[in-house]
């Protein structure tokens, strides 16, 4: 009677090991990955938020590509998931329906479409409190949209640097501030 119960005790306790030891096999997550681009040129796109929303419209990863288009998510729990891509400048994009398996890399290629702002234009002035253009005590220069698109710059000083009563004094390591 002692040596059929302690077989049995040795079974279950095989038992129990195998399933302790196969259980992280089961329960493998996914991994979601992909490129962007740009739909008229084809370049890539970085810095694009890239985000998992589940079933119940919450948030459950996310990354930003990086600067050769490339986005890869980990430990996705299997499902079916709604993956958004976020770009200021560019139209948000949606895949519905995207399915992780346990395990799995599922990949999606992604073409993002530029959208252009439309901004009010800025005046800045030497005044303590804020006034209208026309009540202002000094000459006022509007830097227009169009020359804005005529004039490359690298920084927004470079805008204003010629304009009648602005002076920009370069110094530092960040010189045009």
């Amino acid at each position: 009677m002692a040596s059929l119960l302690r077989k049995t005790h040795r079974l279950v306790l095989a038992t129990l090991l195998a399933a302790v030891a196969t259980s992280p096999l089961l329960a493998q997550d996914g991994s979601v990955a992909g490129t962007i681009e740009d739909e008229a040129t084809g370049s890539p796109l970085g810095t694009v938020l890239v985000e998992i929303v589940g079933a119940d419209g919450a948030v459950t990863g996310g990354v930003l590509s990086s600067s050769i288009g490339t986005f890869r998510i980990t430990n996705v729990a299997p499902g079916v998931y709604t993956i958004r891509f976020t770009l200021a400048g560019w139209e948000a994009q949606e895949r519905s329906g995207v399915s992780v398996t346990s395990g799995q890399t599922t990949s999606l290629a992604v073409q993002m479409i530029e959208r252009v702002y439309n901004l009010n234009p800025i005046t800045v002035t030497a005044s303590k409190r804020e006034e209208k253009v026309l009540d202002a005590p000094s000459a006022i220069e509007v830097v227009s949209a169009t020359q804005i698109a005529e004039k490359p710059a690298v920084t927004l000083t470079d805008y204003v640097v010629d304009l009648p009563g602005v002076d920009v004094i370069r110094t530092g390591l960040q010189a045009s501030y």
